[in-house]
């Protein structure tokens, strides 16, 4: 039950954590490609499975690159931390490296307009 949960959320979470980039700050941590800083966040979250099952998350989540595939420009990372069954306690590893399309976010600035 907690590795489908594990594998059903690794993206959702991955796709959250790419979207709090924008709106979140972050700290720089660890070494990316290249000699650049990586950029890490903690993410928390609660996370269900078809069955109905309830959990949490924490980890961190952390930038490592961006790719262009197939002309669409590709956010790249790791994934680490804890799914905790809330109703057994049980608590399953998660460490993946992901892949999100990046989209651009309308800014505005009231003291512009």
């Amino acid at each position: 039950m907690i590795s489908s949960l594990r594998r059903k959320t690794t993206a959702t979470i991955a796709a959250f954590a790419i979207a709090a980039l924008g709106i979140l700050p972050a700290t720089a941590s660890a070494q990316a490609r290249g000699g650049a800083t990586a950029l890490a966040m903690p993410i928390t979250g609660t996370v269900s499975n078809a069955a109905g099952s309830v959990g949490t998350f924490a980890g961190t989540v952390t930038m490592t690159g961006f790719s262009v595939v197939n002309g669409v420009l590709m956010a790249l990372g790791t994934l680490t931390g804890t799914i905790t069954n809330t109703a057994t306690g049980a608590a399953t590893t998660v460490a993946s490296n992901f892949s999100a399309p990046v989209t651009a976010q309308q800014a505005s600035c009231q003291i512009l307009n």
